[in-house]
């Protein structure tokens, strides 16, 4: 095996493999849908933390994955490494509902999905304890697009990028980092 592929892939999803939100796209069905939901969803969020509301909403709504905005030059890169035999993972803030959805929608070509839960928001330090504890410091390459991917990328051997605005450019070589691989997103419904 290349040194390339001993490596599994982690990539995000919001951003990175589709332009969409899912979070925004839940909330605005719920407001549209039942406006009186996000009383007892504030509520939540106070009591039991943003994680657990995410999830609460997601419950409710049904978002058809077959109407996001993908990048398709992101997901044939993907398939293309998944065929090659690499290991990908799919590592994101949207709660397991949207996210498993996502992974049958794109061909089940993620290894495994790791996602927001009631009570862990897999973002920022909480996606970054969770990949070293998975597959350790430094042992996986990571391809995202955000700000919030800026805590990750430290702990990732390889940086891969899609569609990153300039500030996440520069935050990522303000830490020292070398882009490895950076994809423009072409997207289509």
């Amino acid at each position: 095996m290349t040194a390339d592929l001993a490596l599994p892939l982690v990539v995000d999803l919001d951003g990175t493999l589709h332009a969409d939100d899912l979070s925004w796209l839940t909330f605005v069905k719920v407001v549209k849908a039942s406006p009186a939901r996000l009383v007892p969803g504030l509520w939540r969020w106070w009591r039991r933390g943003k994680a657990d509301m995410k999830c609460w909403l997601a419950e409710g709504v049904d978002i058809d994955p077959a109407h996001l905005r993908w990048h398709l030059d992101v997901i044939e890169f993907l398939r293309s490494e998944h065929e090659r035999g690499r290991e990908l993972y799919l590592a994101t803030g949207t709660p397991q509902k949207m996210a498993m959805a996502c992974h049958r929608h794109l061909g089940q070509i993620f290894r495994d999905v790791l996602s927001t839960s009631e009570r862990v928001n897999m973002i920022g330090r909480n996606k970054v304890q969770t990949l070293i504890s998975r597959f350790g410091d430094q042992r996986f390459d990571y391809l995202g697009n955000s700000r919030q991917d800026l805590q990750v990328w430290p702990h990732a051997a390889n940086v891969y990028v899609a569609n990153p605005s300039r500030g996440v450019v520069d935050g990522i070589q303000a830490l020292g980092l070398d882009i490895s691989r950076q994809l423009r997103g072409i997207t289509a419904n």
